[in-house]
């Protein structure tokens, strides 16, 4: 199937015994952490985003998940955590 066509995917998580890193999330019930979009022009896709009063909390970084790919994580005005991947 083109990726393009493919229907949208979730990732679960669960916490590994002994460690502590979803904790925070747990604790406070987040049930969604971040929503993510794949992006064919990351920097234009950034900009858009930025312009509609979103704050970049990391920039376009290299992923190792995404095979170098770049990734940046922007904040919504509304308070959900948003992940732009280059496509």
């Amino acid at each position: 199937m083109p990726e393009a066509a493919a229907a949208p995917r979730l990732e679960l998580v669960a916490p590994l015994r002994g460690s502590a890193v979803l904790d925070p999330w747990l604790e406070k019930g987040v049930k969604l952490y971040h929503l993510a979009f794949l992006a064919d022009d990351l920097e234009g896709m950034i900009e858009h985003l930025h312009a509609q009063r979103s704050k970049i909390i990391v920039p376009p970084t290299p992923a190792v998940a995404f095979k170098g790919k770049r990734v940046s994580f922007l904040m919504l005005p509304n308070m959900l955590l948003s992940e732009v991947i280059e496509r």
